[in-house]
């Protein structure tokens, strides 16, 4: 039987051609998976738990890997001790392509230890940071001492179960409704009700709160100065929509405009309804924070 031998010469040019190959086509890491589920939240020492947090600022050991919507799932190459940090990220006044990090909110941070090829997962807890203060909070579940409206209107406790129409899940017995009346089309003012809210100038604040209507409600603040009402100043309006909403509103630049250390500041929800007598405002877990 003929054997075929390879002569020196050309095992000498086969071996850099062999090389050659693990260069184009090297071997790739094996990632491991983590998957970052939706936060488990608490709002610690506040009074109710409502929250939209629907994206994550996400930092592996110090490094940004992204902003992404939750739950994700996402390949990492590193091995060994790994820091995994998640900052919440929340809709802001209304504009769903934007997506900041809550000042307000605490930051998950986990180490793990990451093996290729294996998958991991993170359910952050999320809970208001220390020093956060909330001077309003009203979820009507047991009074309406937060807010009133303006007359001939009434603000009322409105209990919602579920098949009722304004019913949402959020974990609420009641939501504040006030409707229209037929014929009637004076402008619809809901107020908060405290007069000694003072807040410090060029410091986050933010109005957190839970909305449906079929109209447009603007949202914004009142000065009062030595007893003087000045404004609204408003910041956003809400177009009206068949469904609950969410709305996380930074007030900081409206809190500023007022140069006078005395100010304080009331919260102001206003519409202007039709003579149908068929409109109505709902709102819910309203919440002012600021540190």
């Amino acid at each position: 039987m003929r054997k075929y031998l390879l002569r020196p010469a050309f095992v000498l040019f086969l071996l850099p051609v062999l090389s050659g190959c693990d260069l184009i086509n090297p071997k790739e890491d094996e990632p491991a998976y983590i998957t970052i589920e939706k936060p488990a939240f608490s709002a610690g020492t506040l009074n109710f738990n409502s929250h939209e947090i629907v994206s994550g600022w996400v930092f592996e050991n110090g490094q940004l890997l992204g902003l992404f919507d939750l739950p994700v799932t996402l390949p990492v190459l590193t091995t060994g001790d790994t820091r995994i940090s998640v900052n919440a990220g929340v809709v802001t006044d209304g504009q769903r392509a934007t997506r900041d990090m809550y000042p307000f909110y605490t930051f998950h941070d986990q180490k793990l230890t990451v093996l290729p090829g294996q998958s991991y997962t993170i359910t952050p807890a999320i809970t208001y940071e220390e020093g956060v203060k909330a001077p309003i909070e009203e979820n009507f579940e047991i009074s309406l001492s937060e807010f009133g409206v303006s007359a001939p209107y009434e603000l009322k406790r409105q209990r919602v179960e579920p098949g009722d129409s304004l019913y949402y899940d959020r974990g609420n017995d009641f939501i504040g409704l006030v409707t229209s009346i037929p014929d009637t089309t004076e402008t619809i003012r809901i107020v908060s009700s405290k007069d000694n809210v003072t807040i410090g100038k060029n410091t986050p604040v933010y109005l957190e709160f839970d909305l449906r209507s079929n109209l447009n409600v603007s949202v914004g603040v009142l000065y009062n100065i030595d007893g003087e009402n000045y404004g609204p100043v408003y910041e956003l309006t809400v177009f009206g929509a068949s469904e609950w909403k969410k709305f996380y509103v930074n007030l900081q630049n409206e809190i500023s405009q007022s140069t006078n250390p005395n100010a304080k500041f009331k919260i102001v929800f206003f519409a202007n309804p039709g003579t149908s007598g068929r409109d109505y405002i709902a709102v819910d877990n309203v919440r002012l924070v600021h540190f």
